[in-house]
């Protein structure tokens, strides 16, 4: 695992201590994205998050991102290795990290109300546990997707 940018990008692994950063806390159960999105596919690895809880998995050896409050799905057309290339060119414009952001272990930022939604300009953020952010993603890309 790998916290890089301060928190602005947080890479999985198969061994972290920490479970939100953990490979396999997302890929079975009750928290694997495939369940908590109808885009997502069982096959999908589930690499990385971004500060806001948006989630970068390899698909067919390509990233593509999760809009974790939306449930879409863009792809990058990339391998991994490009993809960290082209972020580490200017992480703060490409991942949209905030410049005074400092993420502890676990967290993740909090947008309310959500981006997506036309109140989102004036969203207040904050951070917060990251399963909880999870939970409430994937909860409001079923409400809002009528799943």
């Amino acid at each position: 695992m790998k916290i890089l940018y301060s928190g602005g990008l947080q890479i999985r692994s198969y061994d972290a201590l920490e479970r939100l950063l953990n490979v396999n806390t997302f890929l079975e159960g009750e928290l694997a994205f495939h369940n908590l999105y109808r885009e997502v596919r069982a096959s999908d690895f589930p690499i990385a998050q971004d500060c806001f809880g948006d989630q970068f998995l390899i698909r067919d050896n390509l990233v593509v991102k999760l809009n974790a409050e939306t449930g879409d799905i863009a792809e990058f057309g990339c391998t991994w290795d490009q993809f960290l290339a082209w972020v580490d060119e200017d992480p703060i414009e490409r991942l949209d990290i905030p410049s005074d952001l400092e993420l502890k272990v676990g967290q993740l930022l909090f947008a309310y109300p959500p981006f997506c939604t036309a109140e989102g300009n004036n969203a207040s953020i904050k951070a917060i546990d990251g399963f909880e952010l999870i939970s409430f993603h994937a909860d409001f890309a079923k409400q809002i997707n009528c799943e």
